[in-house]
């Protein structure tokens, strides 16, 4: 249910169904695009389920991968909040669940509602730090890069996450070819499962050593101390 979703917790029951009434629920496909880079900022979206990922471009136009968001997430709040444009693109990366939470619902609840004021404070601090860990990531060796990346994809180790190997290699920032070798081994080396266009873990204590990670961060499994 949507009112169980952590950035709703505390807020009166009333106050809340009233806000949740003028939300709209999504469900998206691969490839489509919530909002662009430049454009008017209209509403804040909270991920229910899925996988999106946020490009900015670079002064020479090319497109880079700013953050990559899993289920729970919140994205595009703070836009609304300064009155300006959206700062990067969002795209679909798989099926995805999503409540679009139009702009005056949003600020009104920011507005009103300490508590969700201070979750929306929150996810904006996990937005600059995740943004600043895929800048340093960028810097080190490709198998960290992949290593790093799946960690980010699979929170939970339970899960599988189905991607297309061109989109993995793009967030990896490698080539198809060097993605697909490099997740053959880790295949081989028994820290991952594959199958058609899915991918899972076996080891992720393994994993967090290919990606030089001691152990995964308590409070914010999804990016398993890549800000530390």
């Amino acid at each position: 249910m949507i009112v169980d979703a952590p950035l709703f917790h505390g807020i009166p029951k009333t106050v809340l169904t009233a806000a949740t009434t003028r939300c709209v629920r999504r469900l998206c496909k691969y490839k489509d695009i919530l909002f662009q880079e430049g454009q008017a900022a209209h509403s804040a979206f909270l991920l229910r389920s899925g996988l999106i990922k946020l490009i900015k471009s670079t002064p020479q136009g090319r497109p880079v991968a700013l953050e990559i968001l899993t289920s729970g997430r919140l994205f595009g709040g703070m836009a609304v909040l300064d009155h300006r444009p959206y700062p990067a693109s969002a795209f679909v990366l798989q099926e995805s669940e999503i409540l679009e939470i139009p702009g005056p619902v949003f600020e009104d609840l920011f507005n009103k509602v300490p508590e969700f004021a201070g979750a929306v404070h929150r996810e904006i601090g996990q937005h600059f730090r995740h943004a600043q860990a895929m800048r340093a990531l960028a810097q080190e060796p490709v198998e960290r890069r992949v290593a790093t990346l799946l960690l980010i994809l699979l929170p939970n180790p339970k899960d599988e996450v189905r991607m297309r190997r061109e989109d993995f290699a793009e967030l990896a920032g490698c080539i198809p070819e060097t993605a697909i070798r490099i997740l053959s081994d880790f295949k081989k080396r028994g820290l991952i499962r594959t199958g058609w266009k899915r991918i899972g873990l076996r080891n992720p204590a393994g994993l967090r050593a290919r990606a030089g990670i001691a152990a995964p961060a308590p409070t914010d499994p999804s990016y398993a101390t890549l800000s530390s």
